[in-house]
């Protein structure tokens, strides 16, 4: 059986190219991190090592410089970010949101310090883990797939994701460090029963037969997955089955080409296209996603409508179905502020850029909102529509999805998918499909970065 040592050495040398290559690792201080830097300086002339200091803690800012000794005792540079709160979070989403800007913050040091490989030291423990927790909780081959040895995350391209230590156990990383006389610090959280992720580590440390079985398993769903991206992006590409609308962000499917398709190859272009056109990509739970491709492959269907996670799904007639970004309940979502000569990307959907209407003419403001259409503007949408004959018209069902541009009285300033514009505002705005994601990194399953690294 090959060493921790040797494992990590040939996924390198699979995944980096040249050993001159800065590497950046995240270091949190405990065992699995700090054997990794220590491996990773033994390849890489130059190994920057970076620990967040979430303040979530009151000792976690003595353990970030404690943590620091040990890694430029080691040989590597050192870095610390300490994260800023507006309020600590609810005690039930504290790892998840933690993780969440933790990952922010590597990523935005690595972007402005033109690292393109961040090494993080999951192992197999991890993820044997990751796999037990999304098999109860009813997840898909995605998911049953386990962690990549590498991925791009979607915000911030340039920079890779390495996971060099998937074939390595917590115990052997930790004999790393003992045999090479290394210090590490002890996380309380990581002890605790609160968390699930702990609770099936300790079982999995009792039971230490299951590793090999259950590796095995995780690696047999990642080659299954392999296989369906393949086969859903051939059938994304071809006999036109798929066709998206780059002005007003939907998708219309062939019926019967969706039909003929394997069941979980459907399913993967049913939730890319779902995540593709709504912006947002949580992923809804397998049974889910399995109701809503059975109602649409058996046609029952054609007479109603169907939500996934954000998005709608419509029948357009008896050939074609949409999917688009649901209709939000005004209620619950906040308008977004929009000043002059900003550029924002709203409802991670629509890429909007307001600014002057005129030269000689200044705006009544500055400040401006942007929120989703509703019934009423559609009486204003009527009057641009007339203007311009030939304006091929959305679908009615997904117009609450669109973009309106009020004052702050609330009064339409712009309504720009149909020519609306209130001149005596002073302003006007270029607008376009612009989703976060591609539609091929979403058919992909390129979604680790949803609270699962």
């Amino acid at each position: 059986m090959a060493s921790c040592v040797e494992h990590f050495r040939r996924s390198v040398a699979k995944l980096v190219p040249s050993r001159d290559a800065a590497v950046a690792v995240a270091v949190s201080g405990g065992s699995d991190s700090v054997a990794l830097t220590y491996l990773a300086r033994q390849v890489f002339q130059r190994v920057v090592g970076i620990t967040v200091d979430h303040r979530l803690r009151p000792e976690s800012s003595v353990e970030a410089v404690k943590t620091g000794s040990i890694v430029t005792g080691i040989g590597a540079e050192h870095h610390v970010i300490p994260l800023e709160w507006a309020a600590r979070p609810d005690p039930g989403k504290v790892q998840l949101a933690a993780r969440q800007k933790r990952y922010e913050a590597l990523f935005r040091f690595c972007r402005e310090k033109r690292i393109r490989y961040l090494m993080t030291a999951h192992h197999m423990d991890d993820q044997l883990g990751t796999f037990l927790t999304r098999l109860s909780m009813g997840s898909s081959i995605d998911g049953l797939a386990g962690m990549r040895e590498a991925i791009a995350w979607y915000q911030s391209p340039e920079t890779q994701i390495l996971r060099p230590l998937l074939r390595c156990t917590k115990k052997s990383l930790r004999e790393v460090c003992i045999e090479n006389h290394l210090e590490w610090i002890e996380d309380p959280s990581n002890a605790s029963d609160v968390y699930k992720r702990n609770r099936i580590n300790k079982a999995l440390a009792v039971h230490p037969e299951l590793h090999a079985g259950l590796g095995s398993l995780v690696e047999t769903c990642g080659l299954a997955r392999d296989v369906l991206q393949k086969k859903a992006l051939h059938a994304m590409n071809s006999n036109g089955m798929v066709q998206v609308d780059h002005i007003y962000g939907y998708a219309k499917v062939s019926w019967p080409q969706y039909c003929r398709l394997d069941g979980p190859v459907a399913r993967r272009v049913l939730l890319a296209l779902s995540h593709y056109t709504s912006g947002h990509y949580t992923l809804p739970n397998y049974v889910a996603l399995s109701r809503a491709h059975q109602m649409f492959s058996e046609g029952k269907a054609k007479a109603t409508n169907m939500t996934l996670g954000m998005s709608i799904l419509v029948p357009a007639d008896d050939a074609t179905f949409i999917i688009s970004r649901s209709n939000p309940p005004n209620s619950t979502v906040d308008p977004t502020p929009i000043a002059l000569g900003e550029t924002i990307l709203w409802d991670k959907r629509f890429k909007i850029t307001l600014s002057q209407l005129e030269p000689r003419t200044p705006p009544t403001s500055k400040q401006f909102l942007i929120r989703h259409m509703i019934k009423a503007d559609w009486v204003l949408a009527r009057k641009g529509i007339r203007k311009v004959r030939t304006m091929a018209l959305p679908p009615e069902m997904i117009r609450g999805g669109l973009p309106v541009i009020v004052n702050k009285d609330g009064k339409v300033v712009l309504i720009p998918h149909f020519r609306v514009i209130e001149r005596s505002a002073g302003v006007v705005c270029e607008l376009k499909f612009a989703p976060e994601k591609s539609l091929e990194y979403c058919l992909l399953g390129c979604y680790e970065m949803q609270g699962k690294l």
